[in-house]
């Protein structure tokens, strides 16, 4: 996480690279969403709370599907 002009941004990875990673700004801020993976449809967004010291991360799922063997 770091501030860019007084808004939080996050680089988030599933895989552990972040030169590959969705990078995000705060929520409140911007209204950017992702999806996780692109193997899934999940979106994510994320806020910033207690002066940078906790992360949020929000999913918002439109359809979940579920397939049991």
């Amino acid at each position: 996480m770091w501030q860019d002009a007084g808004i939080w941004k996050v680089c988030l990875s599933s895989d552990g690279d972040l030169e590959s990673g969705i990078i995000l700004s705060e929520y409140k801020s911007k209204q950017e969403y992702a999806p996780l993976t692109k193997a899934d449809q999940m979106n994510i967004s994320v806020n910033v709370h207690d002066e940078g010291n906790i992360l949020e991360i929000v999913g918002m799922c439109g359809k979940l599907r579920c397939i049991i063997d």
